[in-house]
C-alpha cells in the first residue's frame, strides 16, 4: 500500500517511520533541531512550496531516512 503526499509523491507504507503535524511538533526545540540537522544533511525534500502542514519521516532504516515536507 502507498500513501500520497502531494505533487505525485507516493511512499510505500512499510517505509514510513512517522507522520507529524508541523504546527504542533515544531514548538519543541528537539524537533526544530532535528529538522535543522536533517536539512543540513540534505535529507529534507520539500514537496510543495505552499504552507506546510506536516512532515513525514520515511526510510528503510534509522540511518537512511528522508524528511518530506508536505502541505497535506
Amino acid at each position: 500500500m502507498y500513501i500520497h503526499l502531494g505533487n505525485n509523491i507516493m511512499l510505500p507504507t512499510n517505509e514510513i517511520i512517522g507522520i507529524f503535524d508541523i504546527e504542533n511538533t515544531s514548538i519543541s526545540k528537539r524537533t526544530r533541531d532535528f529538522l535543522s540537522r536533517a536539512e543540513k544533511e540534505g535529507r529534507v525534500i520539500t514537496i510543495s512550496y505552499d504552507l506546510p502542514r506536516s512532515f513525514v519521516i520515511a526510510g528503510k532504516n534509522n540511518t537512511d531516512y528522508k524528511v518530506y515536507i508536505s502541505q497535506i
